[in-house]
């Protein structure tokens, strides 16, 4: 690169790194008051969302650019109502239809909002997808702790009490900012031959943390759903989808519905760099076989979800069939990620697909900050399960 473009591309990795440091604290209004609601009937057109007592981290602004966009959020919301096809529900925007929304746009497979340009590739509208990564995260964290404490066992106090300090040092959460930060600056400015080291990397992480690896992270969630699926989960609800997984299996998953454009994608990158016979094919097997192996990785972290969502404190099988359908609808979102992450990461490496690796890069760092501010949800939990509600014309 010439001393020009080096330039250009200091003074962009400078804008994004500034980012906007703030705190979000919106308006306290209820969420019952008039033209505002968790759910929108029929009839009533969306206009946007209303937040209450977001908290937005200042190192998110100076450490990764992220910045908070109230105007992209409401455009995500009135497309969201326009095509759900069904009553527009909060909840389900940010538990899962937003989330995978960004997941798509970073890896190229479905455009940004009609009307709007939305480049993952440009440092200023990446830090936008970042910080609604990070208020769906904290959304998530802060409904699952509401959700376990209504629907407690009352003759067990334990069942309704994630325990935060125990479970969610501060350690596990800076080490997935440290990951995501990792990831955006290599996508923006690393060299090729660091996005391929950055991307091989991700396949497995260094065995320092629970999940901090796209296999890993695929095992972990893929047992959780298959475990609230098919035994910790209500009696007599059906958990509105299909999914079957095989954890003897590398990348054993089947779902009963399409996958989403970014699995497509991903799907279809790895097949062209698994072909039998062929140089790539051989560098994936490498990867597959080098220690730890991706199957021993992907194995490992299942086991430890299937128990820990074993565990009474963690029961589901008090929450009602509206609740527990969202839980379940995060969950099959949650796995299709990971699975698009794990064989971009694997094909993209394999082929050595420089393109494919900035864009996976992108995507894991939308998906780390949003596991660490589910994780910070959990343990703030200051919304009470109410941050967010839709505003409508009433």
């Amino acid at each position: 690169m010439d001393g020009a473009g080096t330039e250009a591309t200091g003074v962009r990795l400078a804008l994004l790194v500034a980012g906007l440091m703030s705190v979000v604290l919106l308006t306290s209004t209820a969420i019952c008051s008039p033209g505002v609601a968790n759910s929108v009937p029929p009839g009533h057109n969306v206009s946007g969302v209303r937040l209450t007592a977001f908290p937005f981290p200042e190192e998110l602004g100076t450490r990764y650019g992220a910045t908070f966009d109230q105007a992209l959020l409401d455009l995500f919301a009135r497309e969201y109502a326009r095509t759900s096809g069904a009553e527009a529900d909060v909840e389900d925007f940010l538990l899962w239809w937003l989330p995978s929304r960004l997941t798509g746009i970073a890896y190229g497979s479905s455009p940004g909002p009609a009307g709007l340009r939305l480049d993952p590739a440009d440092p200023g509208d990446f830090g936008k997808m970042v910080g609604l990564a990070h208020l769906c995260g904290f959304f998530l964290g802060d409904w699952i702790f509401a959700e376990t404490q209504a629907f407690g066992d009352p003759e067990n106090p334990a069942t309704g009490l994630p325990i935060p300090g125990l479970l969610l040092p501060d350690r596990l959460v800076s080490a997935h900012y440290d990951d995501a930060g990792a990831s955006i600056r290599t996508a923006t400015i690393g060299t090729p031959d660091e996005v391929m080291e950055r991307t091989r990397y991700s396949m497995r992480g260094d065995g320092r943390l629970f999940f901090d690896n796209n296999f890993g992270m695929l095992g972990y969630d893929a047992g959780y759903l298959d475990l609230i699926m098919r035994t910790n989960r209500p009696d007599g609800v059906d958990p509105g989808v299909e999914f079957d997984y095989d954890p003897a299996v590398l990348l054993g998953i089947r779902y009963g519905a399409d996958a989403e454009s970014y699995v497509e994608l991903a799907r279809a990158e790895f097949e062209r760099a698994t072909v039998p016979g062929s140089v790539p094919a051989a560098r994936a097997r490498a990867e597959y076989e080098a220690e730890p192996g991706l199957l021993r990785v992907q194995r490992e972290l299942s086991d430890l979800s299937r128990g820990l969502w074993s565990l009474p404190l963690l029961s589901v099988r008090r929450w009602d069939a509206d609740s527990y359908r969202k839980l379940v609808r995060n969950g099959y979102y949650a796995v299709q990620q990971n699975e698009a992450n794990a064989r971009a990461s694997v094909a993209a490496y394999a082929l050595e697909d420089i393109d494919l690796g900035r864009r996976h890069l992108r995507a894991t760092a939308l998906w780390r900050v949003y596991i660490g501010q589910y994780l910070t949800g959990l343990a703030d939990h200051s919304g009470a399960g109410r941050l967010a509600g839709f505003l409508f014309d009433s």
